[in-house]
């Protein structure tokens, strides 16, 4: 990226950072693993940064605080990285996504050079005796039986980990302002100044820059912020969402604990992807499961929100009552989104001395293949890293998230394109056999390193 761009200003000191974490066990294999995929994408450290200062506009999420933290460590930008826009207040509802792949945990630890304890720890909260940890995955076909009006299923699955799970974490569940907020409290915040004013264009977010050399992040919804191109949304993902308890006789058979399971319904020639994972919420301390029901939608032609919410809705509920699931305070905690999706191809360009890490960190469409959130953690490091080289982070980030946005695009293709074959291999064949490819060889990218 080209950075001819100077804002004339008096520069700051670089705070004091603390002592760096030494990984050891299973955190050393996980931060070379993480290190292994830096090299590959970013290259070796050696370059100078282009910029001496960063500017992230909707500096109050997973992706943006990953992003901060990074750079807010290092000498290079401590006390140069500004979150700009007003901050969240943390509250029950889930409004955004919340399972968190194993393998994205890697990243996040190493972004903010914490051990992984001390990040889950700090993000689930300690008011459960363990943390809400999933070691196999498993699915099914699931529908509503027209005999009974209650939900049903196939023979279930699965689909990683084996019987038994492996050991090593496969899924976190956290709310996601919890994570977002986590992530903010474990980071050098010495290292980060904080302006709470809503940005509204590139030149007032120069503005706010304390170098000369500024480059201006977007993590906000609004891709044409800084001036850059946007495209219109061909596809969107539909979903809702809400936590969950376990009656005192616990799961029903087959269903069990540190298990996710996905229910997949097929209506209307689509696949509502339904998912459950165990969960924790200090705000929710009831809470022990989450479960989400999305469907992609083409944009092509209208879509009734309200009904889909509705049919979305229903299905989830009747799904987590077939598990034994009780829902905690529903009228608090349901979140309903409806995300329109980025294009399938990675971002190449923007304007110089701009970066839309939203946008580059987006593996196509959300909320549907728990891979939002990873795309968040794992592409945010990248950027981070490729800036702190001197190397432009859109090829970088697009290297790091390529498989992902291949394998969202064959469940795309499973559970839109060709939704009945899908319904027919699962109940005939079962997870194990039908997710072969590429979900069950795609489990080093779900599961943590270690």
């Amino acid at each position: 990226m080209a950075t001819d761009l100077q804002v004339g200003r008096a520069g700051t000191s670089a705070p004091v950072a603390r002592e760096p974490y030494v990984p050891t066990g299973p955190d050393r294999e996980r931060f070379d693993y993480v290190e292994r995929t830096i090299q590959e994408c970013a290259g070796p450290r050696g370059a100078k940064p282009l910029y001496d200062s960063v500017v992230v506009v909707g500096g109050h999420g997973i992706t943006s605080h990953t992003f901060a933290a990074r750079l807010a460590r290092s000498p290079e930008f401590a006390g140069r990285v500004v979150l700009a826009g007003p901050s969240p207040v943390e509250d029950r509802r889930l409004k955004a996504g919340v399972s968190l792949r194993g393998s994205a945990c890697d990243f996040l630890a190493y972004a903010l050079d914490r051990s992984t304890d001390e990040v889950v720890r700090q993000i689930a909260g300690t008011h459960q005796p363990t943390p809400p940890i999933a070691y196999r995955q498993t699915a099914s076909m699931a529908w509503k039986d027209r005999a009974t009006g209650t939900y049903t299923h196939s023979k279930v699955g699965n689909w990683q980990g084996g019987k038994k799970g492996l050991k090593r974490p496969g899924m976190y569940g956290f709310r996601n302002s919890r994570t977002a907020m986590g992530i903010k409290e474990l980071s050098n915040l010495d290292g980060i100044l904080e302006r709470p004013e809503p940005v509204t264009s590139l030149e007032h977010a120069r503005s706010l820059a304390t170098g000369r050399r500024p480059l201006v992040v977007n993590v906000t919804t609004n891709g044409g912020l800084l001036g850059n191109a946007t495209s219109k949304p061909k596809q969107a993902i539909v979903a809702v969402q809400m936590p969950y308890k376990e009656p005192p006789g616990g799961l029903r058979a087959p269903f069990a604990t540190a298990t996710t399971y996905a229910p997949l319904v097929l209506r209307e020639r689509t696949i509502d992807v339904g998912y459950f994972t165990p969960f924790s919420d200090p705000l929710s301390p009831e809470a022990t499961w989450y479960g989400i029901n999305a469907r992609p939608v083409d944009l092509k032609k209208p879509v009734d929100k309200e009904r889909e919410f509705e049919l979305l809705l229903e299905e989830l509920g009747g799904c987590a009552e077939m598990m034994g699931l009780v829902p905690v305070d529903p009228e608090e905690t349901t979140g309903k989104a409806f995300v329109p999706a980025p294009p399938v191809s990675a971002p190449k360009s923007s304007l110089p001395g701009t970066l839309e890490l939203r946008r580059a960190c987006t593996p196509w469409i959300a909320a549907y293949y728990a891979d939002g959130m990873t795309g968040g953690t794992v592409g945010s490091l990248i950027a981070a890293e490729a800036v702190l080289r001197g190397a432009d982070p859109y090829p970088a980030v697009a290297k790091a998230l390529r498989r992902y946005r291949v394998w969202n695009w064959a469940w795309y293709f499973e559970t839109v394109k060709i939704p009945e074959v899908a319904d027919v291999l699962l109940k005939t064949l079962g997870a194990e056999i039908a997710m072969v490819w590429p979900h069950t060889l795609s489990r080093d990218y779900w599961f943590s390193r270690a």
